[in-house]
């Protein structure tokens, strides 16, 4: 009995600020990635920005869970992946150290900072 919610940005696009108001309102941010997605291993941004807006990390794909070091619930199968979130979903402590580990490793101040240090 959990309502879906979907928009398509190309035919309704969204302001930033009620992308951040429907993402902080919705019950999991999860990002579910598809077979091509899994074997080219894409890390998309939604779930840096879903855990940055304080939700907990949820994602299907191993490189993205990689990635977030292991801040984040991950499961190949949705349905386990589904549960686990669900039962991990008030876990405040545990969605405020992801929210950290972004904050001091997936931010646009990180990646300049990385490109300056090569430099």
């Amino acid at each position: 009995d959990i309502e879906f919610i979907h928009n398509d940005p190309f035919s309704n696009p969204l302001s930033e600020d009620e992308v951040i108001a429907r993402t902080k309102k919705s019950i999991l941010g999860v990002d579910i990635r598809g077979p091509e997605h899994i074997r080219n291993g894409y890390v998309p941004c939604r779930v840096f920005k879903s855990i940055s807006w304080g939700h907990l990390g949820t994602t299907n794909s191993y490189e993205v869970f990689k990635e977030l070091d292991g801040n984040c619930i991950y499961s190949q199968d949705t349905a386990i992946m589904y549960y686990d979130a669900m039962d991990k979903r008030l876990d405040y402590n545990f969605i405020e150290k992801s929210m950290l580990y972004v904050k001091e490793n997936h931010t646009y101040v990180n990646r300049i900072q990385s490109i300056m240090s090569i430099l």
